[in-house]
This record gives structure tokens, sequence and C-alpha cells, in this order.
């Protein structure tokens, strides 16, 4: 990008110096701004396509998770040494989820998730 700014900036300096008059000065920058809106049309195109190709390649899918409210009688269920059971999941972020490891009972590990978009449970399904 830098080099073809000042191949662009060279073209402009001279064009300066190639008008005698301002009626020229003009007609020549007018060819100069069609030329230069003529390859940012081509330029958007190419983009469009490019994208087009990137979004066909991985799929335009979106992962999203919502976390459900924990029930009445969930809250009332309590562990084998009679705490009360925690949840096992949690927003962290709009986009990330954590989830506790039942597997690892002598350690408070948490594993994390990350979606496109995460809901916790206090939010409506609307």
């Amino acid at each position: 990008l830098k080099q073809k700014n000042v191949q662009l900036q060279i073209k402009v300096d001279e064009t300066r110096f190639k008008c005698e008059s301002k009626d020229q000065c003009a007609l020549v920058l007018a060819k100069e701004l069609n030329t230069l809106e003529a390859g940012y049309a081509r330029q958007r195109e190419h983009n469009s396509q490019l994208l087009y190709r990137v979004l066909s390649l991985q799929g335009n899918i979106q992962v999203c998770c919502r976390i459900r409210p924990i029930t009445a009688a969930e809250l009332k269920k309590k562990n084998r040494k009679g705490k009360f059971l925690r949840p096992a999941v949690a927003q962290q972020s709009e986009t990330e989820v954590i989830c506790y490891n039942s597997k690892d009972k002598h350690s408070e590990y948490l594993k994390t998730f990350n979606f496109d978009k995460a809901w916790g449970p206090n939010e409506q399904q609307e």
C-alpha cells in the first residue's frame, strides 16, 4: 500500500506540471478521478469475491450457548455431604462459558469454552 501510495503521489506531481491552464488541470484531474474510481470499484469487487470464498470455505455457521436457569428442585438438592449443589456452568462474558470439572473432586478446576455468543440463565429466550 505504501508503494502504491508513493506511485499515486508521483502521478499527482506529474499531473501538476502537465497543466498549463485551470481547464486543462480540471480535465486531467477528472480523468484521474475516473481512473481511481474504476480501480476502487474493481478492488471492492475483488474483496467481495474473497469474502464470499472465505465464508463458503469456513461455513457461515455461528455457535451459540444458552445457559438455562436452575429449577427450584435443583436449588433444594444437596450433595452427599449435605451441602447445596452449585451450578456446573456459568457465563463468564458475552462469548465465554465456564464449566466446573466434576471428574476432579479435589480441585476447583474450571474449563472455559468460547462461543460466538453466550446467554446466561437470567436472560430471556426471546
